[in-house]
Order: structure tokens, then sequence, then C-alpha cells
């Protein structure tokens, strides 16, 4: 079985702040070839919104795009946190 570890680095679709992951991928999706695309969700360190990034093998991003709902992120049980009004 393939398996890589990556480096990819993204902008935020939300507040267009810089994340770098260390991604690791592995399964016979990867002996595809250079068109394989892979995606998971990424959690900006900025402002904490969620992001699908959508990258290649090499680790160069293909795309960015916003994680619209709280159950996509894996978030549906989890407490939102909410600025204290004092």
């Amino acid at each position: 079985m393939t398996e890589l570890l990556l480096d990819v680095t993204f902008s935020c679709c939300a507040c267009d702040g810089e994340t770098t992951v260390t991604l690791q991928c592995r399964g016979k999706g990867l002996e595809s070839g250079p068109r394989t695309i892979a995606a998971t969700q990424v959690p900006c360190y900025c402002c904490g919104a969620y992001n699908y990034v959508y990258f290649h093998p090499t680790g160069e991003v293909v795309a960015v795009g916003p994680v619209e709902t709280r159950e996509e992120a894996g978030q549906g049980s989890r407490r939102v946190l909410a600025p204290s009004r004092n």
C-alpha cells in the first residue's frame, strides 16, 4: 500500500489566514497517478473555521472551500463558544 506524508499550505476561506498542516495519506487511490485529488477538512489556526482542502499527492492545493455546517465539520454535538457580554 502506498503511503505519503505531505505538508499542505492553504489560505482560509473565512479569514484568508495561511495554515500549514501535515497530512498522512494512504490507500490505493494514491496509485492512480498525478491526476488523483484527495480531500480533507482542516480547521484554520487563525479563526477556527473549517475548510475543505482538495490537493494532489504532490502536495499541490487544487481548491479550498468552506465547510458550511457544524455537522459537516464533525462538530454536531460540541458546544459553540460565544463571546461574553460583560
